[in-house]
Order: C-alpha cells, then sequence, then structure tokens
C-alpha cells in the first residue's frame, strides 16, 4: 500500500473477507479469497480491481431480491439449488473492475462464476443517493450441456431494489459473445434430439 497527500495505491494479494471488507466498505462477501487492487486520487476518480476466489456473497438485498424473482418463474426454479439460495450464492471466481469519481461508483464489467449461475454486468450506483441502475446478464445452468440466459435490469435503492427482466428488444445490446450463444442454442437444439 502507497499513500501520499493526493494519492493511493493498493495492492493486496490474497486476503480474506475480514481485511477486504474495510478497504472496500462492504461486506455481504464472506469467506473466499480476494485480491484487490486499487489505485488512484484521493478526493478524485480511483481505479480499482477486485479478483475473488471461493466465498459466498451473503445477506445483500439485490441478491435476495433476484432470488425471490427467480423463484417465481417456473423454468428458473433451479435457482434452488446448492448454490443460489437462502444462505447466500457460492462463488467459483469472480472479477469486479470498477472506479469511483466522487459520489458515482461505476461498476466498467462484473463477472461471477458461481455454483449454478455466472453474473455478468455492468452499471453505476450513486453513493450520495444510494440509488442503483445495474444491468445484469444471468447464465442459470439447467444441467449438462443444457443452458438459458436471461437478461435482468436491477434499479432503485439499494435497501430494496427492483428486479425486472429485459424486453426481447434489449436483448440486441447485450454483449455480442452472449448474443453469439444465444443464436446457437436452436442448432444446438437440433443435433441434441438427432441423438
Amino acid at each position: 500500500m502507497e499513500k501520499d497527500k493526493k494519492n493511493i495505491s493498493i495492492d493486496a494479494k490474497d486476503i480474506d473477507d475480514k481485511i477486504l471488507h474495510p478497504l472496500i466498505n462492504f461486506n455481504s462477501l464472506k469467506g473466499g479469497k480476494y485480491t484487490l487492487y486499487l489505485d488512484g486520487e484521493i478526493g478524485g476518480k480511483i481505479d480499482g480491481e477486485i479478483r475473488i476466489i471461493g466465498g459466498i456473497l451473503d445477506k445483500f438485498q439485490t441478491y435476495n431480491n433476484l432470488v425471490a424473482f427467480a423463484n417465481t418463474i417456473p423454468a428458473l426454479i433451479t435457482f434452488s439449488s446448492p448454490g443460489f439460495n437462502d444462505n447466500g450464492y457460492k462463488i467459483k471466481e469472480g472479477v469486479v473492475e470498477y472506479s469511483v469519481d466522487k459520489n458515482i461508483l461505476r461498476f466498467k464489467s462484473i463477472k461471477i462464476v458461481g455454483e449454478s449461475s455466472t453474473i455478468i454486468g455492468a452499471g453505476t450506483i450513486n453513493l450520495k443517493t444510494k440509488v442503483s441502475k445495474i444491468p445484469v446478464v444471468g447464465y442459470i445452468l439447467l444441467g449438462d450441456n443444457r443452458s438459458m440466459a436471461i437478461g435482468l435490469s436491477i434499479s432503485g435503492n439499494l435497501k430494496n431494489p427492483k428486479v425486472e427482466t429485459h424486453a426481447i428488444k434489449s436483448m440486441v445490446e447485450l454483449p455480442f459473445t452472449i448474443l453469439e450463444r444465444l443464436l446457437k442454442a436452436p442448432s444446438n437444439l437440433l443435433k441434441r434430439d438427432r441423438k
């Protein structure tokens, strides 16, 4: 860690959650190992990256609302698997790239691979008003060689965020690799039926 009157730089590798929490002011990550890179101007723009190995995302209202939403859709009932339930979201690995500039926290990219789903997203949070607008794409694994992608928007107050599905026209806005995967899905289903 380096710090002077104007700048701060942190390069912390393989730290546990108890060391991470005060550094990022977020305590819903439990267990696991973390690598934190942070560099920028004190009181100005700071860029950072968090790498996650293992652990659980726990007691995070956005997650709780996502689980409640998923449990209302029969096709997504696999959210009740051991990797995604009331005990938290079990994480295999993840990377979160972000920047903080005054009161705006900007998630440049979020990719968290869990036991039962992968969450990919980007967005912003106004730390002063605590209102978020984070689009998230969740991959929910349905079993061997079967998967489904859903597009979600999470918005509103961080204490009680609202989870909504994307309209079909919004799917065009998803990253190219995700669209490619969606477009290949019908041909993969046909191949499976021929076997």
